[in-house]
């Protein structure tokens, strides 16, 4: 049987009817104050989800819409996932075009080279290759979609807020990322499924509402101690699990996303170390994956 090895683009954001349709126009500019000491004053509800998505119960699902780079109309769904980190999994985001582009385009790279986090290692995130893709005239408007649909006006108005350009992920036979977060300064992550692969794990959401552990008073101050909250927690029990080919994961399809912001949304401007903790699983043996932040 031929192996189909994960293959996912990442997307690294830093910001009427009832349904999440993509509007037209950019949001007016907002004030972001800043201190003496230079850091940015965050406006409370800027950091999180829309105000068409905020409210939405966990396990609701939404109906929304948005036009490709060739002008065509896609339709998709929307699930909340979790409270804490507010997660979504949005069905159908990407056309067809736009799936088999990116992995045209990532495989035209030719022999990759390995994947590195952002200090350089590569023993954080393992058999794993990673091609960058810049906004062209294709992923361009995608990543426009991106903002305006997901990101609040005021985060879109603030100074430097801007897209990372797409980087997507070939996951060889057990190849993986080990718990750890995105963090500053990137403000939210979208991972795209190319090949309906992979899986994603978000050990310390709150489902609220599902019968888990209810984790919405836990105070975490940092990495280390977010990575003690998660030990013992099991992928498919505990958290949020999107693919991954477990019991009690979220199935994903081709064109699948999935979508999580990286800040507490109380104007605090701190990483949310809680909830944006999370896993790329092992590569399953017959799929692929990728991903965008």
């Amino acid at each position: 049987m031929m192996q189909c090895r994960p293959l996912l683009a990442l997307l690294f954001l830093g910001g009427a009817a009832r349904g999440l349709v993509q509007p037209s126009p950019l949001p007016p500019p907002s004030p972001w104050a800043r201190p003496q000491h230079g850091s940015c004053m965050v406006p409370p509800g800027s950091l999180g989800p829309p105000n068409a998505l905020r409210d939405l119960p966990v396990g609701a699902i939404m109906p929304g819409a948005r036009q490709d780079a060739e002008g065509t109309k896609v339709e998709f769904e929307v699930e909340r996932l979790a409270m804490t980190p507010p997660a979504f999994l949005l069905r159908g985001f990407l056309s067809r075009h736009e799936s088999e582009y990116i992995m045209g385009s990532a495989r035209a790279r030719g022999e990759l080279p390995k994947a590195q986090t952002t200090s350089g290692s590569e023993g954080a995130r393992t058999r794993c290759r990673v091609a960058w893709l810049g906004h062209d005239a294709v992923l361009g408007p995608l990543a426009t979609s991106v903002g305006k649909l997901l990101l609040t006006p005021e985060s879109m108005a603030a100074p430097g807020v801007g897209v990372e350009d797409l980087q997507v992920l070939h996951y060889q036979k057990g190849g993986e990322f080990v718990l750890h977060h995105d963090g500053a300064p990137r403000s939210m992550t979208i991972i795209y499924y190319l090949n309906g692969c992979g899986g994603t794990w978000l050990p310390l959401a709150d489902r609220e509402g599902r019968g888990d552990t209810d984790r919405r008073s836990m105070v975490l101050n940092n990495k280390a101690e977010a990575l003690e909250a998660a030990n013992g927690l099991v992928p498919g029990r505990d958290g949020v699990l999107v693919g991954g080919a477990r019991e009690g994961a979220r199935e994903v399809q081709p064109g699948d996303a999935l979508v999580f912001y990286s800040y507490k949304d109380n104007g605090s401007g701190q990483i949310d170390w809680q909830g944006e903790l999370h896993r790329c699983m092992r590569a399953c043996p017959a799929r692929e994956r990728s991903g965008s932040r």
